[in-house]
């Protein structure tokens, strides 16, 4: 597949489009195939005070994308049997280690850190969070940074069994980072410098605030009162998990490599291990691998779609591939709305659409006579910890009702606070929707009963 000026213009446009529509201050966006950039444009400023444009060259923060290269990391070791990926992680962390939830559980392994199924959650310790120097787990720029142990008192402490349920953890990313350092006899920030950075000509790559990363530093915004301000700029201590700083000509290398085979940094064999299942709940649900996302190969035309996304103070990135094709898209953006997910996800679509059925969706037709099993209130399974996105977005509770001659889904708080309209999508199963743009999908148990629903890689129960 050969991307050709028709599609990256038509990239472009869109790109434009959304900037117009979102007033985002600032975006850069990047396409490579086979290894290489074909297309990196920026689109506003980087700093509305000085109305410094941005360029390949700007530096973001990419956030949780950081995950990826903690994943390529410890897939190395792996590769060079310094690492068992089912070995547990106490044997290899020196600094702190991780209680188990109960006394019977098997142990925590780094293959549970990288899937997100080892039962940590959101939270470090609180006492950890409220020492000056680590105030909520971040400290002011310029500062040098506590260690984990200290951040962790000493342990982390899952509040659930490993394997029982998905859980996005940054502390399991910040425990791998441990784990690379303890391994390695490296710091964390100085491997990742001499085994990605260095071998991939990334020179404005960085983990921790350097000269190298600061010269160029965009500005981060969020909107308030239809006016954009600069956020609190402060660093992340748990660094493996989300601290990374670079730009979109030294992504661009990593991403190419990535994308198709490891180039110097990863075998190809390692990378088909990374990007194969490892928990899904559903074939219209994304399936977690060892630290990429896999989008549903059903809104894909069939295609492996490794992704990830980022969020920051300020901040918006997100990264998509398909191995096949040898092609990826990013982008990053100094605003903390999702414009980057819409500009990565189109763009990479728009270098896909041959392979990409084009046919308009089916029809499905609504079945009433299945709602009364269908509705009721629904909620996680338990642990405060773990499912605190669910609290903070939608309060956790959720309720599926007959409304008007429809059937919908509401939550306690967030943008289904009101209701949404649950449409069937698949005319061979009458159990998948769409709740706006996520994919809903009801489950059975052993005896036929609806008893959950799955959306991403959540359960949610019938109480």
């Amino acid at each position: 597949m050969q991307i050709d000026l028709s599609t990256i213009d038509a990239i472009d446009k869109n790109n434009v489009s959304l900037m117009g529509r979102s007033q985002t201050p600032g975006m850069v966006v990047g396409l490579v195939q086979d290894g290489k950039p074909v297309f990196i444009k920026g689109y506003g400023v980087s700093n509305i005070n000085t109305s410094m444009d941005v360029n390949a060259d700007t530096v973001f923060r990419i956030a949780s994308i950081s995950k990826i290269l903690t994943a390529v990391g410890v897939i190395q070791l792996v590769e060079r049997k310094k690492i068992d990926l089912d070995g547990p992680v106490d044997s290899y962390l020196r600094s702190f280690r991780i209680r188990k939830h109960d006394l019977a559980d098997p142990p925590i392994t780094i293959r549970h850190l990288l899937t997100h199924m080892a039962g940590i959650g959101e939270l470090a310790p609180l006492l950890g969070y409220i020492q000056p120097q680590t105030f909520m787990g971040v400290s002011l720029k310029n500062r040098s940074l506590p260690s984990l142990s200290k951040l962790y008192r000493g342990e982390l402490r899952p509040d659930r069994s490993p394997g029982m349920a998905w859980s996005y953890a940054n502390h399991g990313y910040a425990t791998l980072g441990q784990v690379i350092a303890d391994v390695s006899g490296l710091s964390f920030p100085k491997y990742m410098q001499q085994n990605i950075f260095e071998p991939l000509d990334m020179h404005c790559s960085d983990f921790v605030r350097s000269e190298k990363v600061t010269h160029a530093l965009a500005t981060g915004y969020w909107q308030f009162m239809g006016k954009f301000r600069p956020v609190l700029d402060v660093d992340i201590i748990t660094l493996a998990d989300g601290s990374l700083f670079t730009n979109a000509s030294d992504f661009a290398k990593f991403l190419g490599a990535i994308s198709t085979n490891g180039g110097d940094i990863i075998s190809n064999q390692s990378l088909g291990m990374m990007m194969r299942p490892q928990y899904q709940l559903d074939k219209h649900l994304p399936a977690m691998g060892l630290g990429f996302q896999l989008e549903s190969r059903t809104l894909w035309g069939g295609n492996l779609v490794a992704s990830h996304t980022g969020l920051w103070l300020g901040f918006h990135s997100s990264m998509m591939m398909a191995p096949k094709h040898q092609v990826g898209a990013f982008a990053f953006g100094n605003d903390g709305r999702t414009i980057a997910l819409s500009a990565a996800s189109a763009s990479l679509r728009r270098t896909l659409d041959n392979d990409i059925p084009s046919k308009t969706p089916p029809q499905v037709k609504p079945r009433p006579e299945l709602w009364p099993k269908l509705s009721g209130i629904y909620e996680p399974l338990a642990g405060l910890n773990s499912n605190l996105r669910l609290w903070l977005v939608y309060r956790a509770r959720f309720k599926v009702k007959e409304h008007e001659g429809k059937l919908m889904l509401y939550s306690r708080s967030g943008p289904w606070q009101k209701g949404v309209t649950l449409r069937p999508i698949d005319p061979d199963n009458p159990l998948v929707f769409r709740a706006g743009q996520q994919t809903i999908v009801f489950k059975r148990n052993a005896q036929g009963e609806i008893d959950r629903f799955a959306m991403r890689f959540t359960e949610l129960f019938k109480q």
